[in-house]
């Protein structure tokens, strides 16, 4: 068996020299000079106790094995096999470091651009066969390839499956391999890759600590927030003096926004969003027919991609506006008219003047293959690809109540993303944290994909915040009713700020109220749309890294077999750290004007559906077609305004003063870019 190991050792060493080597030639090739001008740095990668430096200072850089003679700017520590995968693209960098593959000590600004290096090492390496993705108990990759690559050798199969009985018997966990004899070996070595990147400990620390933490909350009664900025409270004036900071802001390039993308959306009721209406609504372009003026309209290869590319998650879901734009498409689009109106506030006219928001987008494993997808056919949406950044947070397995493992296949652990709180890893994994920095944000605007009327950016409350110094701030909402399923914000014993799931919130103090009155005591509603300062975002990154409890969300699990188990899913909120704010700012908002989520299925008489969303979207444009001065026909109760046409209701009298939008018997219509308008 040691000869056995020893051999597969040497076989995936090779592996990694030819990568090294491919590395070696291409920065003595044509491309050397370019990829050491956007990299300079002296990298070291440790390997399996085999180090190997990347002197990329200057041109021409160089590859060497072993350590070198000073103090490298980035230490890198991974295995040969993830490595291996790493350069072949079977591994994202992000992946590697969430899942405690991938160590990294020292620049990570250096890291963020290691990217062209990777690539250059992987296309042209000519390798003998070898096992990328975890390698069965090192088994030999000759006696696999005279096997036509399918099998390993029958010893090291043994040895293996040994091994990980061994490994899960010690965790209580032997259920997970009994189908192992049924697999094939394909099924097997991806078992086998499941079982080695799960951190038992961790995961029964995180268990025990995440029971202890609920019980300890339940001990605890919280006291209501009495510091919320009402509607009331703020005239006209001061809000103007917080846009124009906003915007300002803004214009500088110092404020940021952030996207939560990363949930599966599973409460929808399907996997991929319904694209029967943008399918139905592609065979007539918006603004043609029956004498309607043109429209805003997408061209008809664009509109065709869109009606094709609509499948994916809650970003990519069609809610059956007029347009047919996903969720992605219209906050893409609030995003550039966020851009113009910060350029027209310093006399830019009506283009946005190299005005260039940066978007930062969180996935997660489930979400970003349909979400860079979605972007990549619709052209990004018109926004420039280099202010979009995408970052995957990590995942944890979905657990019984007794806190075993559940498989959602013979060969696959279900498991879930680690909640919206898993951004602040995330963030510090990916180097998202360090491009901040490195930007110069002095802040980043943070919301929600699933709200189809989110003003991502909104400068009044960027305003408000900056002004008012605050480490973290949140637009909120009056409580619906007090059964209504969103968090609330409350302070814990020490006065700290904190929200309460509505998960979390006993029905009593869900129905108190405040005394003397029927307002609700616990009746400011969390929904998601934050300010998180850079300093505080940099800080609680920090404080997390270490933090083992989670809240527990307990849910219908698909399990093997075709059913579903009742479960645990461990999930950190984004909230969690929120008692860390010295200063934090709450901002009440117009639940009418920024808050509509898709959560549930169409129809879902919970509400917070499609029909809802939609129904929102179109009563807003409503409203400000009125405003501006306009009138509906006889029959139209709805009008969708492409965010193109305006961010927050602004310029619209010099389209619909004085003219009638819609048609007489048709409930929605589309507002074009002339005015015109068509009835969906």
């Amino acid at each position: 068996m040691a000869a056995l190991v020893r051999s597969a050792t040497a076989a995936q060493v090779k592996a990694a020299e030819a990568l090294f080597e491919q590395l070696a030639a291409a920065l003595k090739g044509p491309e050397g000079a370019e990829l050491v001008s956007k990299t300079k740095g002296l990298v070291v990668f440790s390997i399996d106790g085999d180090s190997w430096t990347l002197d990329l200072r200057s041109s021409p850089g160089s590859v060497a094995k072993g350590a070198p003679g000073e103090k490298p700017d980035l230490t890198l520590t991974i295995s040969d096999a993830e490595f291996v995968r790493l350069v072949m693209g079977k591994l994202s960098p992000q992946q590697a470091f969430l899942l405690r593959k991938l160590k990294l000590n020292g620049s990570m600004g250096l890291a963020m651009k290691l990217q062209p290096i990777l690539d250059a090492a992987a296309p042209r390496a000519k390798l003998k066969p070898f096992c990328p993705i975890h390698d069965l108990a090192g088994a030999s990759c000759a006696a696999r390839s005279s096997r036509g690559g399918g099998e390993m050798a029958a010893p090291a199969a043994d040895a293996l499956l040994e091994q990980l009985r061994a490994t899960c018997a010690a965790a209580g966990q032997e259920h997970i391999l009994n189908d192992w004899h049924d697999l094939t070996p394909e099924q097997q070595r991806q078992l086998a890759a499941e079982v080695q990147g799960l951190d038992f400990a961790f995961i029964d620390r995180a268990l025990k600590a995440s029971l202890a933490a609920a019980d300890a909350a339940a001990q605890h009664a919280p006291s209501p927030v009495d510091d919320v900025i009402t509607l009331e409270s703020v005239d006209a004036a001061q809000r103007a003096a917080w846009q124009r900071l906003g915007l300002r802001l803004i214009r500088e390039g110092r404020v940021g926004v952030l996207l939560l993308a990363g949930g599966q959306g599973t409460r929808l009721g399907s996997s991929l969003p319904k694209v029967r209406a943008a399918v139905r609504r592609a065979r007539r372009p918006p603004g043609r027919g029956r004498g309607a003026r043109p429209a805003l309209r997408w061209p008809r290869s664009r509109r065709a991609r869109h009606a094709r590319a609509a499948g994916g998650r809650q970003g990519c879901y069609d809610i059956g506006l007029p347009s047919g734009k996903s969720l992605f498409a219209l906050q893409a689009e609030r995003l550039l008219a966020l851009q113009r109106l910060a350029a027209a506030e310093a006399g830019g006219g009506g283009g946005s003047d190299g005005v260039a928001i940066p978007w930062y987008i969180m996935t997660s494993p489930f979400t970003h293959a349909d979400t860079l997808a979605h972007f990549e056919a619709h052209g990004f949406f018109g926004l420039s690809r280099a202010q979009v950044t995408f970052f995957q947070q990590g995942t944890l397995p979905c657990l019984t109540h007794e806190g075993r493992v559940i498989m959602q296949s013979p060969c696959q652990v279900a498991s879930a993303p680690d909640g919206n709180g898993g951004l602040y890893r995330a963030l510090q994994a990916s180097g998202a944290l360090a491009a901040m920095a490195a930007a110069g944000l002095v802040g980043v605007d943070v919301y929600c994909v699933d709200n189809a009327l989110a003003r991502l950016g909104d400068p009044v409350f960027v305003g408000a915040c900056v002004e008012r110094a605050a480490a973290l701030g949140a637009r909120v909402l009056a409580k619906a009713h007090p059964g209504e399923k969103v968090g609330v914000f409350a302070r814990d014993a020490a006065g700290r700020l904190q929200v309460l799931e509505y998960s979390e919130l006993p029905p009593g103090l869900a129905e108190s109220t405040l005394p003397g009155c029927s307002s609700l005591a616990y009746g400011w509603s969390n929904i998601c749309m934050h300010w998180f300062s850079l300093p505080w975002l940099q800080a609680a990154a920090a404080g997390l890294r270490a933090a083992g409890a989670y809240h527990l969300a307990r849910k219908a699990i698909p399990a093997k077999g075709g059913g579903a188990v009742g479960g645990l899913k461990l999930e950190m909120f984004i909230f969690d750290p929120f008692a860390s704010a010295e200063r934090a700012t709450l901002l009440e908002v117009e639940r009418a004007e920024q808050f509509a989520p898709v959560k549930n299925a169409p129809g879902s008489a919970a509400g917070d559906s499609p029909n809802t969303a939609r129904a929102a979207v179109l009563a807003q444009g409503a409203r400000w077609v009125v405003a501006a001065g306009g009138a509906l026909a006889p029959g139209c109760t709805g009008v969708e305004v492409p965010p193109l046409l305006s961010y927050a209701g602004e310029g619209l009298e010099r389209l619909v003063a004085g003219r009638v939008v819609g048609r007489p018997g048709e409930a929605a219509a589309l507002l074009g870019a002339d005015g015109g308008a068509l009835a969906g």
